[in-house]
Formats: structure tokens, C-alpha cells, sequence
């Protein structure tokens, strides 16, 4: 289990895949460490995140770049090869999104949480 907390930095980008008819939705989060580099700074590291099917629509629907979100799922390395070259960049597979701060609350919910598969928790849905 994967669990970043950061905010989004892209527009996330959904997909139809038509191989396979399931959305797929992209975006990036900044992410700052929690530990002071050497000149006194928190660097920030950046990484992709990947959803897929109703996560990936509501994502696309509801959040924008700018929101603070947690992020819960799994991470893998997508390898290829450039120039001649191995690259190995890692990959945040979203299971669980929930929305900590709306940059712009023209989209907010009163259900911050959103999940790969419907739940039902004490009466509420989450997605």
C-alpha cells in the first residue's frame, strides 16, 4: 500500500481505452518530503498517478489541478526504453482518492472520498 499526500499539478486526463472500453485517467501531484535538504529547503518530488474506471470519470469530473489530495494505492515501474537507454519511471496505480483542500470550489462535494469500487460506510457512498 502506496499513501502520498500532495497536490495536483496537471489537469487529470481521462481516456477511453478502446481495446478495453475501461477509462483510464492521468495526472501528476507534487509531493514535499518531510525531511530539510542540506541548503534549509523541503524539496518537492513530483510523480504520475494512474486511475481507472468509475475513479478515473469522477476524478476527471470533480477534481482540478491545484487540489490537496490523498492518494492510496499501489506503485509499480513502468519500463521503457529511450534512446537506447533503460528507464524505469514510477507509477501511482489510485485505489482510493480523497480530496483534502479544493484549489476551486466550483466542483467541491460533500463526499470528499473516492474509490475504485462503491462502498457503502454507515449509510454514506463513497466512490
Amino acid at each position: 500500500m502506496t499513501i502520498l499526500m500532495g497536490n495536483l499539478v496537471t489537469e487529470p486526463e481521462l481516456q477511453n481505452l478502446s481495446n478495453s472500453g475501461r477509462a483510464l485517467g492521468k495526472f501528476r501531484v507534487a509531493v514535499k518530503r518531510t525531511v530539510k535538504d542540506s541548503k534549509g529547503n523541503y524539496p518537492t518530488d513530483f510523480f504520475n498517478v494512474q486511475a481507472w474506471g468509475n475513479l478515473a470519470e469522477m476524478i476527471s469530473e470533480k477534481v482540478t489541478k491545484g487540489n490537496r489530495v490523498l492518494i492510496q494505492g499501489s506503485i509499480y515501474n513502468n519500463e521503457y526504453t529511450k534512446d537506447g537507454v533503460k528507464v524505469y519511471a514510477p507509477v501511482i496505480n489510485a485505489e482510493k482518492i480523497t480530496v483534502i483542500d479544493w484549489a476551486n470550489d466550483n466542483k467541491s462535494t460533500s463526499n470528499n472520498d473516492f474509490s475504485a469500487v462503491q462502498q457503502q460506510n454507515n449509510g454514506n457512498f463513497m466512490w
